[in-house]
């Protein structure tokens, strides 16, 4: 099941965003604070973070730039109000991979997160080695203790 993290201090969008990504199947979990939601980030895995930026505690440029230098690098977009240009380019500067400006429609941001899903999907591709015919393995599982590498 897909997790996905939603830091939101707006309650009643928590709520909406919360409704439509568990009736699309995804393990949701609610922050609604900046440094909950920086907390529980560290110490669970997610597949997406969606954050807004004006947030109780930390905000969520801090938020994403903290993440990333911890080196936790689930992809993450920036939901706000803020749509200045200069905003917009603090957010990807601090490690974010999409910006969206409040109002949205519920839908794009759906896209969206698919869309960051896909790619991180596709960095999670497992590489195979193989060595003169020998089966190949994925590498990141490392050798088979009964194979031939590990002799």
């Amino acid at each position: 099941m897909t997790k996905i993290l939603i830091i939101e201090d707006e309650i009643r969008l928590a709520d909406v965003l919360y409704d439509w990504f568990h009736s699309k199947n995804f393990q949701v979990t609610v922050c609604h604070d900046g440094i909950s939601g920086y907390e529980t980030a560290l110490k669970n895995s997610y597949d997406a973070i969606i954050s807004d930026v004006m947030l109780p505690g930390i905000d969520g440029f801090s938020i994403v730039k903290n993440l990333r230098s911890m080196k936790v690098r689930t992809p993450v977009i920036m939901l706000t109000a803020r749509v200045e240009l200069q905003d917009k380019l603090q957010g990807f500067d601090a490690g974010a991979e999409d910006y969206l400006t409040k109002p949205f429609e519920i839908e794009e941001l759906d896209a969206r997160v698919k869309v960051l899903l896909r790619k991180n999907e596709k960095g999670k591709e497992e590489v195979y080695i193989s060595f003169y015919g020998r089966t190949p393995f994925p590498l990141e599982t490392g050798v088979p203790e009964d194979s031939f590498f590990a002799r």
